[in-house]
């Protein structure tokens, strides 16, 4: 074969190549999509800088917590989440990203939680704040917020500023923006078994290594295993444990 017909064909059997790198890639994309294949999945922008972290921080399972303060959902399931925390704080880390499904007064919480974190003390901020939220549908007010954050040992001046401040109002927006845009494996736990988005609050995702697996559930939880018809329905207790081994 001559020099010159090599050349011709050279761009041809790259083109071939390109070719089947994408037939591939596709397959790869499909097949993940399909099957919940989570090593395509990254959870870009699912964990922010401010949002709040409770237990391990840098454990390889994360359990994201979407959540309303004036959800009563939310409110219901503080007790598993308390108990869940107390099972797995020291093995796995809790993030806390608000999912605002009562504007106003679900935001005005959101913020109170959020300024509470600027200084440390989220967690105990969070665990009392759920609970006095609870039978209140407008929420606690602004004095009472205050009287909240000197009960857990905030400086109350620093809490109004930050409470207040743009710069928290604006993540709990980007918070709002990251939750629409995000797009779910299939979820063998969710009573829906086509969503691929959090519905409703509160919602759990669990995290390995950073990336989505396929246990995600939304609403109030049973902790433990189920049985519906003649399926077998892990509960967050054992998906916790199973990503743990």
């Amino acid at each position: 074969m001559s020099e010159e017909t090599q050349k011709n064909k050279l761009p041809k059997i790259i083109g071939a190549i390109i070719a089947v790198a994408v037939l591939v890639g596709g397959f790869i994309f499909v097949r993940g999509a399909l099957t919940g294949d989570n090593s395509i999945a990254p959870t870009t922008n699912l964990i922010r800088p401010w949002n709040p972290i409770v237990g391990k921080k840098d454990a390889s399972v994360k359990l994201v917590y979407l959540y309303d303060y004036q959800c009563p959902a939310c409110q219901s399931n503080a007790e598993n989440m308390t108990n869940l925390k107390a099972e797995f704080g020291d093995k796995i880390a809790f993030v806390y990203k608000p999912f605002i499904v009562h504007p106003g007064s679900g935001n005005r919480m959101a913020q109170a939680g959020l300024a509470s974190n600027k200084q440390g003390k989220f967690s105990e901020f969070n665990e009392k704040l759920i609970r006095q939220t609870q039978g209140k549908p407008s929420g606690l007010t602004i004095p009472e917020l205050e009287n909240l954050a000197t009960q857990v040992g905030l400086d109350k001046t620093q809490f109004t500023k930050e409470y207040n401040s743009k710069e928290v109002e604006d993540n709990i927006g980007i918070d709002q923006k990251d939750i629409k845009d995000i797009i779910l494996p299939i979820s063998k736990y969710s009573e829906d078994k086509t969503a691929n988005k959090p519905g409703s609050t509160p919602t759990l995702i669990l995290l390995k290594d950073n990336k989505f697996t396929d246990s995600w559930w939304s609403g109030v939880l049973s902790l433990d295993d189920t049985k519906k018809g003649v399926e077998d329905v892990k509960g967050v207790r054992t998906r916790i444990s199973e990503l743990l081994k």
